[in-house]
């Protein structure tokens, strides 16, 4: 069985010589074999392991977790839930990323338009829509065939993100300039309810169907998570009369009763 030197694992794993020791050091990657003059020699399973622990490290696992839950675990479903828990937690992180970047654009926007950005507000709503679960969060108790319907629309879980995603945008975005008192017919309201109008036409396609089922969500914001609701519940009025100004100005049809909640397309009066 070829040996490799410790030289030939940083050209492979492109670590450092100090990185490698210390992963020695540790018990994480020990050295299959050492000399009298302490020079480190790895095998081939060696080199297997550092993948699995380079590749670990990517996903965010801390090396004491690798040490003692993953390399050296050969049970499949014990290293499959440990995955689905990471994977779990990298989606809460993508979303308060998502979360900050809005509040960010919408606090841009207020101060372009004259106005203070509602610092009080920030600092506990952001907050708790980064502790929500959404990833547990169904929304409804969507039928079989309702669930078929929406999952033929959005192909595949990408896309429902990105509307998530922008639907979480809008409605932080709606919140802040609620509370940093922004005229709903200002420019940034104006350009709000036209990306709402637009966020509508693309989650419904002019599908009644499709329309009924998110009403059907937005009846049910009892079983929400806590963030959701709160976020939607602070917008909710704010939004629609954005809606309604934009399309007297525009000489749009009111798509809906006036409500936040999504229920159909713009039509030209």
């Amino acid at each position: 069985m070829r040996e490799y030197t410790i030289g030939e694992l940083v050209s492979i794993s492109g670590l450092t010589v100090r990185t490698l020791q210390y992963y020695d050091n540790i018990g994480l990657l020990p050295a299959s074999e050492k000399s009298i003059n302490g020079k480190r020699y790895y095998t081939e399973q060696d080199i297997m392991k550092l993948e699995q622990i380079i590749f670990y490290r990517g996903l965010g696992f801390s090396l004491k977790e690798i040490q003692q839950r993953l390399v050296n675990k050969t049970e499949i479903k014990e290293m499959d839930e440990l995955l689905a828990c990471q994977e779990k937690i990298l989606y809460t992180q993508i979303e308060a990323r998502h979360t900050s970047l809005s509040a960010i654009e919408a606090c841009r926007n207020v101060i372009a338009a004259g106005k203070k950005p509602p610092w009080g507000f920030l600092s506990g709503f952001i907050s708790k829509l980064n502790n929500t679960d959404f990833l547990s969060w169904n929304g409804s108790n969507f039928s079989e065939e309702e669930t078929k319907k929406f999952e033929t629309h959005f192909k595949g879980v990408e896309a429902v993100l990105a509307f998530y995603h922008t639907w979480k945008s809008l409605s932080i975005k709606a919140s802040i300039y609620y509370e940093a008192e922004i005229n709903t017919e200002d420019a940034i309201a104006e350009e709000l309810a036209r990306q709402w109008l637009q966020m509508e036409e693309y989650a419904t396609g002019g599908d009644a169907e499709l329309r009924d089922i998110y009403m059907k969500v937005d009846g049910s914001r009892e079983i929400w998570p806590d963030g959701p609701r709160r976020l939607m519940e602070q917008a909710d009025e704010y939004i629609s009369e954005c809606v309604k100004k934009y399309c007297e100005k525009n000489h749009i049809r009111m798509p809906w009763q006036a409500t936040g909640g999504i229920k159909g397309g713009k039509e030209k009066c």
